[in-house]
């Protein structure tokens, strides 16, 4: 399975004794009986993945699309954004008697961004997509909550192609319709 891995960006700057260091966003949850990740490709497609070792079907991914803010329903862990994919899980189903040790089950879904309703920044080549674990029913296998990022290229409209070859006019109608209606 592909997996979008986070850039292994550890900028180190080294100015006179003192070190700095930058850590880029995560790209995926990696661990735990829950884990999901996004990946962008360059057709103007985000890829969502949920593996899920639990046997719960309420673990529930959504995402933002660059700067649009959570306004959807408030299930209890904050509003949330486009909800886009619930967890498969192998019978019998729980909670009651939730356990984390079943076979694993992937859920996943691609959304085209040209077929998103109200999709910010229309036009733009390039989308940042940000997407978390919002629902389920144990916050320690969902995780904290914090939104992962991926980016998804190739949205922008293509440039329809110039007209090429010729334009004839035939004169002679035109005229000739014009004199013989006098």
């Amino acid at each position: 399975m592909k997996r979008r891995q986070g850039s292994a960006l550890a900028a180190a700057l080294m100015t006179g004794g003192l070190l700095l260091a930058a850590t880029p966003a995560l790209a995926q949850k990696t661990d735990g009986p829950v884990r999901f990740s996004a990946v962008g490709n360059d057709q103007c497609e985000v890829t969502f993945t949920i593996e899920n070792d639990t046997n719960s079907r309420f673990y529930t991914i959504d995402y933002l699309i660059d700067d649009e803010v959570a306004t959807g329903t408030d299930f209890g862990s904050g509003p949330t954004g486009r909800r886009v994919l619930n967890s498969a899980a192998e019978e019998p189903l729980g909670p009651p008697g939730y356990v984390r040790n079943r076979p694993t089950e992937t859920s996943t879904v691609t959304v085209n961004l040209r077929d998103i309703e109200n999709r910010p920044n229309i036009g733009a080549d390039s989308h940042l997509i940000r997407y978390r674990m919002i629902l389920g029913p144990s916050a320690a296998d969902r995780g904290s909550g914090e939104f992962y990022e991926t980016t998804v290229t190739g949205c922008a409209d293509p440039v329809p192609d110039p007209p090429s070859g010729s334009i004839q006019l035939d004169f002679g109608s035109l005229f000739g319709s014009l004199i013989g209606s006098s």
